[in-house]
């Protein structure tokens, strides 16, 4: 999912953000720095983003298997949650406004 500069980001990304859940992205290295960009938060505690392939599953799957902070974890789902839904509203009603305005221009 990577072409040499640019990240492929996937709708199977932003599952986990939709449903309100903690998200781990399995992918190439730097991806969840990508994904930021956009506005979303990782939890700064798990550290694979710098990782490729089998070493990045196999930090992933440790990370997974330590102890973690579960309010912080429940409140970055949260924040991602209510940040995606509130970018959909955004573009939903601003996208329907823009077609309506093309549409009576016509």
């Amino acid at each position: 999912e990577i072409n040499s500069t640019r990240h492929f980001i996937t709708e199977k990304t932003y599952k986990g953000f939709m449903l309100g859940l903690p998200t781990m992205v399995f992918g190439p290295s730097g991806i969840e720095q990508s994904i930021k960009r956009y506005g979303f938060e990782f939890y700064d505690k798990f550290n694979y983003d710098h990782l490729d392939r089998q070493d990045r599953i196999a930090e992933m799957v440790s990370c997974l298997q330590q102890e973690h902070d579960v309010a912080e974890l429940k409140e970055i789902a949260k924040n991602n949650f209510e940040y995606i839904h509130n970018v959909f509203q955004w573009n939903e009603y601003h996208g329907r406004r823009i077609i309506s305005n093309l549409i009576d221009q016509q």
